[in-house]
């Protein structure tokens, strides 16, 4: 029988401090990791084979691009939705509370298809 060779939407819970969380996918597909990949470059002069990176913007769409929801309220108490504009206002240390834990689930992806034979996916 032939494999899927399409990502399931799954989704995974990752606890973070105070009680929050952020839902991640579990794998990106390959327009995911496309957008990724090409929002980190801002230009490119061949001539000169020098590239300029937009750090920000990498940042920004990796959040975006990996996260599904979060339990973040603002100071009302209201539910905000994950939003671009969200993910700009956040205090950063909580960013960089993201990157931590986004991180951490990456890099477990990453070691468990390693445990994989090839052509055993």
């Amino acid at each position: 029988m032939p494999r899927n060779r399409f990502v399931d939407p799954d989704t995974k819970r990752l606890d973070m401090s105070d009680g929050d969380w952020i839902e991640v996918k579990t794998r990106l597909s390959w327009g995911d990791t496309l957008l990724i990949q090409s929002s980190s470059v801002k230009g490119a002069n061949f001539a000169t084979d020098e590239v300029s990176m937009d750090l920000r913007r990498s940042k920004l769409t990796r959040f975006f691009v990996w996260l599904t929801d979060w339990s973040f309220t603002d100071g009302a108490g209201k539910r905000v939705k994950l939003t671009m504009d969200a993910l700009e206002a956040l205090e950063p240390d909580d960013a960089e509370e993201i990157d931590e834990v986004l991180t951490v689930h990456i890099e477990a992806i990453e070691a468990s298809k390693k445990a994989i034979p090839p052509g055993k996916k």
